[in-house]
Parts: C-alpha cells; sequence; structure tokens
C-alpha cells in the first residue's frame, strides 16, 4: 500500500478537508422539529460559513469543489 507524502502536490491537490460542527438548538414546539444550527469551514481557505439548516452542508461543499476546479 502506497504512503501518501506530503511533497507529493498532485495527490493533496485532490483532497479538501471540510469542519463541521452542528449542535441542536431547539425543538420547534408546533411541529416538533429539531432547529440545528452550526457552521462549516473550509480548511484550504479558511472560508466559514454559519448554517441554519442540514441541506447548507452539500450546498457549500459543492461550491468550494467548483470554485477549486476552476483555479
Amino acid at each position: 500500500m502506497a504512503q501518501l507524502g506530503v511533497n507529493d502536490s498532485n495527490e493533496m491537490s485532490d483532497i479538501h478537508s471540510f469542519v463541521v460542527r452542528i449542535w441542536l438548538e431547539e425543538v420547534e414546539s408546533e411541529t416538533h422539529r429539531p432547529v440545528w444550527h452550526g457552521h462549516i469551514k473550509y480548511v484550504r481557505n479558511g472560508d466559514l460559513r454559519y448554517i441554519n439548516t442540514l441541506n447548507e452542508i452539500p450546498e457549500f461543499i459543492q461550491t468550494h469543489l467548483h470554485l477549486h476546479d476552476e483555479t
């Protein structure tokens, strides 16, 4: 099994890291649905976005992967 070296820039350019932190803020009293909050950070450039729904997570990731492909 090959090890990925730190100097292997071709392999490293294909790696994208995101840190996601989410927490349950409350449960809506009428619908009993959870209210999620949190933030997601793109490690490569430090871009941080606060989120109010879990659906925002894949949107953020797709945006950053698309931006990376254009550079």
